[in-house]
């Protein structure tokens, strides 16, 4: 029993040090000061039909993850507008197999976005230009499957660097704010 809440005792330490006051955050939650981000639809100049639906549904999946940032359909009542653009779907050939046949192809996707603080204008991040890129084996049953679980990954990496970039533009924001707010500047 001695033993049981010596346990017990080092494990609350344990979490005490880990958690508490030591600094550490979670990167992929957003606690700063509320924000409202209007998102409108991503304009598809590709032929790939509902790739700009399954990226604004990607998106909006991560940005539900901070209880500090809300997704709003009304460009007025918003602080920050996350807009994009899909400009480029392709599928070339990469790798071949003794018969010159192809047996690999790499789905590449060309993109661009931009965060922007509506209240004063400010450009918090702009990419204008990036390129994600997924391989996936051609087969004679399963490969319109697995060319769509390569345009799935590509478009989970990319609203996962999207999110995680948006939450760093708002740390650095609130960062820069502090320090001008802060006596003896």
């Amino acid at each position: 029993m001695r033993l049981y809440k010596r346990g017990q005792l080092l494990t609350v330490l344990l979490l005490t040090l880990v958690f508490g006051g030591c600094g550490y955050y979670f990167p992929h939650i957003y606690d700063g000061p509320e924000k409202t981000v209007y998102m409108p639809q991503w304009k598809n100049r590709t032929n790939q039909l509902d790739l700009d639906t399954r990226i604004y549904h990607s998106l909006a999946r991560w940005f539900q993850k901070s209880p500090s940032i809300n997704l709003i359909r009304d460009r007025e009542r918003a602080d920050l507008i996350l807009a994009g653009e899909i400009v480029a779907i392709d599928l070339p050939s990469i790798s071949w197999d003794g018969n010159a046949e192809t047996k690999e192809v790499k789905v590449r996707l060309q993109v661009r976005y931009v965060l922007k603080d509506l209240k004063n204008g400010t450009l918090l991040w702009e990419v204008p230009r990036e390129v994600w890129s997924e391989e996936y084996q051609l087969s004679d049953n399963t490969t319109s499957i697995n060319e769509q679980e390569a345009v799935e990954q590509i478009i989970a990496d990319l609203s996962e660097r999207i999110y995680l970039g948006t939450l760093e533009r708002l740390r650095q924001e609130q960062r820069r704010k502090e320090t001008e707010k802060s006596p003896g500047r």
